[in-house]
């Protein structure tokens, strides 16, 4: 059996870097052998063999900080929105790993070493949100709400979709805001007038319902041009008008095929209406997609009884050069 070490790196945030691979390689304990070392830990372990270490960053382990531990390959690791990884680490180990960890990869970026796909952090859906409510009882045609997030820190495409569709005179039922966070407050970004666009949201679990009462979510880029909303979307029974995310690979595929794609700073209304002229003849889009996604969640989470996400992520590690 494969044995893999992940040694945490030291950023705060949803958990500690690192420990949500662990998790997800223990919910499948019979197709590899896992454990976590948080970094402050190193020094204290005695000498152990692994097949495979994972380092996560940011963290300031060293080269000469594996001198105790015998491996066969070496990863490096980073859980973030941004779709480069962090060159200051790469660097730092330069010449001795065989690939870099990251949640999503574009196709037609060109890399200085194989980039492989880690698992998403999902949170659990309640069975109350998973969009038992059929498409055509839905009161809301198309909706988004989150924050201002800004895509690679410079295209507000959430803001202009916002903005479009609090302008449109059309006879469309679209409920979409932002919200106003202490980290992405609405008076500091550069758009005109952003505090109009203000939504009075009280916590995620009010858009996840939202989502449930539409029969379109709208998706558009966050820090990076996939989004946990598109997963979401998927589970709530929406069909999807989402932000160009052809060029984007992940280790669980987004159902691209049956998404209305909305190219950057297009409008996003004619969108809508192809979407809602869709659903018609292909009410079965938003059925597939449900399945699709089942093959590898259960209700938004891994679970043993759906290996497939982790023999993908095995996979990888045995061939990385082929990614």
């Amino acid at each position: 059996m494969l044995t893999i070490t992940i040694i945490g790196g030291t950023a705060s945030g949803r958990n500690e870097q690192g420990y949500g691979l662990y998790e997800f390689l223990t919910t499948f304990p019979t197709l590899s052998k896992s454990q976590f070392i948080p970094y402050s830990e190193l020094d204290a372990l005695p000498n152990f063999t692994t097949d495979i270490l994972i380092l996560f960053c940011p963290s300031p382990i060293e080269l000469t900080d594996l001198k105790k531990i015998t491996y066969s390959t070496l990863y490096l690791a980073e859980y973030s929105d941004s779709p480069h990884p962090n060159p200051e680490f790469a660097q730092r180990f330069h010449g001795y790993f065989s690939g870099f960890l990251v949640t999503s990869r574009h196709k037609h970026t060109p890399s200085p070493f194989p980039l492989l796909l880690l698992p998403l952090r999902f949170n659990p859906l309640p069975k109350s949100v998973l969009g038992h409510i059929p498409t055509s009882l839905r009161p809301w045609d198309a909706s988004f709400v989150g924050a201002a997030t800004q895509y690679q820190g410079k295209y507000l495409q959430r803001c202009d979709w916002v903005k479009e569709c609090r302008d449109t005179r059309s006879k469309l039922r679209l409920h979409t805001g932002l919200l106003d966070t202490p980290a992405i407050p609405l008076n500091k970004i550069n758009f005109p007038n952003p505090t109009a666009l203000r939504h009075p949201l009280l916590g995620p679990s009010f858009y996840r319902a939202l989502m449930c009462l539409s029969k379109i979510a709208l998706t558009p880029a966050g820090n990076d041009r996939w989004t946990y909303r598109q997963y979401e979307a998927i589970q709530c029974g929406c069909a999807i008008v989402s932000t160009d995310i052809r060029d984007i690979e992940l280790l669980i595929p987004l159902p691209i095929e049956r998404m209305i794609i909305v190219t950057d700073h297009d409008k996003v209304i004619p969108s809508i209406e192809l979407a809602l002229k869709t659903i018609h003849p292909h009410t079965d889009w938003i059925a597939q997609n449900r399945a699709e996604m089942s093959r590898y969640l259960l209700r938004n989470q891994y679970t043993a009884t759906r290996p497939l996400p982790v023999h993908r992520f095995l996979a990888q590690l045995e061939s990385p050069h082929r990614t």
